[in-house]
């Protein structure tokens, strides 16, 4: 798409074509391209995070739409010190400008998606084409002890830039989607969830958000996955007071995963590839299901019960998790009920891999993850890990296994058990 187009030209894309067409750019209008196109805002503010030196992420969604972003750094460094100058003369419009500067450093083919790193251009787009696609908007960035600010309708610049002293550097956005041309309003966008699991996928960086003036919901999560974990399942729910916890590193590749195990007929995953939730699955939740299944069997002569559920399932599942958690992506529009795995019951866990060399299945909506291999190192090592851990909780596992166990069944005459 990009090597098309005309990038020094301040018209070229940016708004008209962008407004005109914008399933091009957010996949399709309507709740999904809402929903894409807000998920990679969030993704483009956090990307490249410091974790040292995380900074904060404050979310405000009005009663009438209005999404008001702040990012603030936890410094005055360049805002987007990875992405090269503006080539060509300015347009006057800060969105305009960044959105070329993003165009003109993808054509460069000196960038990659997954390059996680402060000013990605194929993430930071998603800044200036939410501007674009907005009624109105307002963009306010702080670097270098100064500020910049403007505002904007429907995509253009209704004023010159002005100029203050700031301080730490930080980006902040209002803007008022258009529903007009997307199909959608931002208000469809489970903010509430997004940001819980965002808290959880960025640890370290402190988030916040208030929704059409609900209470506001504050997090500030350390520990990944196993903080989600423990978000997502009820503490009556859980047969063991803390969750076993795994992370380890095959070279560029990071695995975690944190689990309970609960009484339950049904498996409850929510699975991660990089910040993207895959809601069919991949060869992560599938490491984690060979390691239980496999050792269940070798130290306890266990065999789990024969579960299998199709793809959609397994993402329906996951998008209604415990009722009030559910997934951020909507259904796809290809049906996967024919695809069946087998599941480990009875088992409630958040796991995640990332790293540059991810691989996803052919179709573009990386729903399920094919790649890297995990068999050579994670797999032995979660396996070693996870067994040590269930020898210590021998206790807990037996309890857990006796929601399989035959049901005795009452002789004729016999009176039922005193409770």
């Amino acid at each position: 798409m990009t090597d098309k187009l005309d990038v020094h030209s301040p018209d070229a894309v940016f708004p008209g074509p962008l407004r005109h067409r914008p399933e091009l750019f957010i996949t399709e209008k309507g709740r999904l391209g809402v929903y894409y196109l807000v998920d990679h805002l969030l993704q483009a503010v956090c990307w490249g995070y410091d974790k040292e030196n995380a900074g904060s992420l404050s979310i405000d969604v009005k009663t009438d739409g209005t999404l008001l972003l702040k990012r603030v750094f936890g410094n005055e460094d360049p805002l987007f010190p990875e992405l090269p100058e503006l080539q060509g003369a300015s347009s006057g419009s800060m969105a305009n400008d960044m959105f070329r500067r993003c165009l003109q450093a993808i054509n460069s083919k000196k960038f990659e998606r997954t390059q996680n790193m402060r000013g990605n251009p194929f993430l930071l787009t998603f800044l200036a084409m939410t501007v674009g696609l907005s009624s109105k908007a307002k963009l306010k960035l702080t670097e270098a002890g100064s500020t910049r600010v403007q505002n904007y309708k429907d995509g253009l610049a209704v004023d010159s830039v002005a100029h203050s002293k700031g301080e730490k550097s930080a980006i902040e956005l209002e803007a008022v989607l258009d529903s007009a041309l997307l199909g959608e309003e931002v208000r469809a966008y489970p903010f509430r969830i997004r940001v819980q699991e965002l808290a959880c996928l960025f640890p370290g960086l402190a988030m916040d958000i208030r929704y059409k003036g609900f209470a506001p919901l504050t997090y500030n999560c350390k520990d990944g996955m196993k903080d989600l974990v423990n978000f997502i399942v009820p503490e009556d729910d859980r047969l063991h007071p803390e969750p076993f916890c795994f992370k380890a590193q095959d070279e560029d590749t990071t695995f975690e995963v944190a689990l309970y195990l609960v009484i339950s007929e049904m498996e409850k995953i929510k699975a991660f590839a990089g910040f993207s939730e895959t809601y069919h699955g991949g060869v992560h939740d599938e490491c984690l299901r060979d390691v239980l299944s496999d050792l269940f069997l070798r130290l306890y002569k266990f065999q789990l019960p024969d579960r299998r559920q199709s793809l959609d399932n397994i993402a329906s599942s996951r998008m209604t998790y415990f009722g009030t958690f559910g997934s951020t992506v909507p259904f796809q529009k290809e049906s996967r009920g024919n695809q069946f795995v087998k599941i480990v019951p009875g088992v409630a866990a958040c796991v995640r891999v990332a790293g540059p060399s991810l691989q996803w299945e052919k179709g573009g909506n990386r729903s399920r993850l094919t790649g890297p291999n995990l068999g050579k190192k994670i797999q032995p090592e979660l396996t070693v890990e996870f067994r040590r851990w269930l020898l210590e909780q021998s206790d807990v596992f037996n309890e857990w296994k006796l929601q399989w166990a035959p049901k005795k069944r009452r002789r004729r005459g016999t009176p039922p058990p005193q409770s």
